[in-house]
């Protein structure tokens, strides 16, 4: 008795379709018995997402940013962390006290981070010392005097702003450099011998000035050139 040509098809067709789940299953139970060797064993096929993580973190520069408690330059602050934040730098804001407010000239206020005294070297790339009334104390400030040195010797990017760069002459950085720094005079003041006097060598009528690894910048007009240089070396 000859089978009906619908019956054999019906019967090829299941017979197909248990075939595709038997493979479906098995390269289900495959993938299974993958995902359990590599966690038991530790082992890493690929890249796990904390470690993506940790790579980018490793290349992720970070920059310190020193303020005076009372009286840093509102619009030079505001250019150097836009430059920064457009580069991508982790910034950690610094004074003389950490966890504090600081106050601007113009009444802006940040909490800074930390305390220069505690400031790790090795963590930064750079540091930036940001001008205003306030930062003229900082020129004769220990820890201010230290740090600009150390980023100094370590061969790191160090900038200063408006009346800060008095701060890196003070403590030896600006030797032999070309410089420029806010002066009361056009460039025949006490703040332009003041870096002279000190063994820079002073740029006139130029708003920001960088020689090898040291950025100065003349004021708040020079803001967001001096922030933009500072984070771009």
């Amino acid at each position: 008795m000859s089978t009906p040509n619908s019956i054999r098809r019906s019967a090829s067709s299941s017979s197909n379709s248990s075939a595709n789940l038997k493979a479906v299953t098995a390269a289900v139970a495959l993938c299974l018995i993958y995902l359990l060797v590599s966690y038991f064993s530790g082992t890493s096929y690929g890249p796990h997402p904390s470690a993506v993580s940790s790579k980018m973190s490793a290349h992720r520069r970070s920059a310190v940013v020193v303020i005076a408690m009372k009286g840093f330059q509102d619009h030079e602050f505001a250019g150097v962390m836009g430059g920064l934040a457009k580069h991508g730098f982790h910034v950690d804001v610094c004074g003389k006290e950490k966890h504090k407010e600081a106050v601007g000239k113009f009444g802006s206020k940040q909490l800074t981070a930390c305390a220069m005294s505690e400031i790790d070297v090795d963590k930064y790339d750079r540091i930036a010392f940001v001008g205003g009334p306030g930062a003229g104390a900082l020129r004769d400030e220990p820890d201010a005097l230290n740090l600009a040195r150390k980023f100094f010797a370590a061969d790191k990017v160090v900038g200063a702003i408006c009346i800060a760069p008095t701060i890196l002459a003070h403590a030896g950085v600006l030797k032999g450099k070309k410089a420029t720094v806010w002066d009361s005079k056009g460039g025949s003041g006490p703040e332009a011998q003041y870096i002279n006097d000190h063994g820079a060598h002073f740029v006139p009528h130029k708003p920001v000035v960088v020689d090898g690894k040291v950025v100065t910048g003349n004021g708040p007009d020079a803001a967001e050139e001096f922030g933009e240089t500072f984070a771009s070396m």
